[in-house]
């Protein structure tokens, strides 16, 4: 059985110094439900989508590339 077009997107996790996960995820799918099911947890780093900053309940588009990345690498400055 095949998935009819449009009810699937494909996204990529990305953290520091792993390979992408790429994900097959349901239309409409959001950020936390990508995290989950690349098995990673938010904690304290800062979540991108395709250069934008995140939030867990952002709707995900096909092709967006979900970046993890500490606030150092994010290029916060605070201390």
């Amino acid at each position: 059985t095949t998935t009819p077009a449009g009810d699937t997107i494909a996204v990529a996790v990305v953290s520091f110094g792993n390979d992408p996960t790429p994900l097959t995820l349901p239309t409409g799918a959001t950020v936390a439900q990508a995290l989950t099911a690349a098995a990673v947890t938010r904690g304290a780093q800062d979540i991108f989508v395709s250069g934008e900053v995140a939030e867990d309940n952002d709707i995900l588009e096909d092709g967006d590339v979900i970046s993890i990345v500490t606030s150092t690498q994010a290029g916060s400055t605070a201390i």
